[in-house]
């Protein structure tokens, strides 16, 4: 096991961001990572740069290079533990931080919700508890072209904020760029699916990297004991983006020797379709693996 400590997070993905790390593929890498603001919302006092655009959040861990990535494979990222480093969690609240918000709305403002984690659960204020379910929001690799922030997401993965993205899951990314460029980020007390706040906290974060050789894909997937799943950020058309999940699993389950029209024929009766993230729009396109050999 590869432990990776890091003082300086980028960010953003991008080529140009320098590894922190090699690996090989089948290395399991264990590193701590901060909550999205890096430690600076302390108390529900906290505030930070407005308008969004002046504000920094999501830093991430890496870049890692892993060794004989190349364009054309599959990054796959295997979560094996997600160990929350802290009894409290952060979440902010308020009106679409954009520019337009922000000027018309004087003064601004929002909540920040602190909680305390106790017993399994997200104890908020309010008498509202909730399990703990611990999660990743950012995995991505280097993009095709520039720099783009830790807080948006694509094909290179990113900002995705799938709370399926747990132990035990897989996550698959098309590489871009020679060694991939992986990074992670932005972890989970829990994160509802849209994602209009979640409970962020500072984790150690154990997981394995390996290669799918010369498949290439062309958004990420994820795949757990229940799902396997294709995220996409064609909307916001949502017509767009469910035809996009739909497409990628047609291809995924061809790759089980279903014929499309029967993968389509599936898809369209037990297939689901839920937005992980609202701003900006992620779809997260599932499909139930019981239903895969049948």
């Amino acid at each position: 096991m590869r432990k990776l400590e890091q003082k300086e997070y980028p960010y953003t993905f991008s080529a140009k961001n320098p590894p922190v790390m090699r690996v090989k593929p089948g290395e399991t890498i264990v590193t701590s990572i901060p909550d999205c603001w890096n430690g600076e919302v302390k108390n529900e006092k906290s505030r930070l740069p407005l308008p969004q655009s002046q504000a920094l959040f999501n830093p991430c861990c890496g870049p890692i290079y892993v060794e004989g990535a190349a364009k054309g494979d599959q990054l796959v990222v295997r979560f094996l533990d997600i160990k929350l480093d802290s009894d409290e969690g952060n979440g902010v609240t308020g009106l679409p931080l954009d520019d337009l918000t922000y000027t018309l709305t004087k003064p601004y403002d929002y909540t920040v919700i602190m909680c305390k984690i106790k017993d399994g659960k997200v104890m908020f204020k309010n008498g509202i508890e909730v399990p703990v379910t611990p999660s990743v929001g950012v995995v991505g690799v280097a993009p095709l072209y520039g720099a783009i922030p830790s807080g948006d997401a694509g094909r290179h993965g990113g900002n995705l904020d799938v709370p399926e993205i747990r132990k035990g899951s897989t996550v698959y990314l098309p590489v871009i760029h020679e060694g991939g460029l992986l990074g992670l980020a932005d972890a989970h007390a829990m994160d509802p699916n849209g994602e209009l706040t979640a409970m962020d906290i500072p984790a150690t974060i154990t997981f394995s990297v390996d290669l799918i050789k010369g498949k290439e894909i062309n958004w990420p997937r994820i795949e757990n004991e229940e799902y396997i799943m294709s995220v996409n950020t064609n909307s916001p058309i949502v017509p767009s983006a469910v035809n996009c999940g739909i497409s990628e699993l047609i291809l995924w389950l061809g790759e089980h020797g279903i014929d499309m029209w029967k993968a389509w024929e599936k898809i369209a009766l037990v297939a689901e379709f839920p937005i992980s993230r609202f701003n900006p729009p992620v779809l997260n396109a599932k499909f139930p693996k019981k239903y895969i050999k049948t």
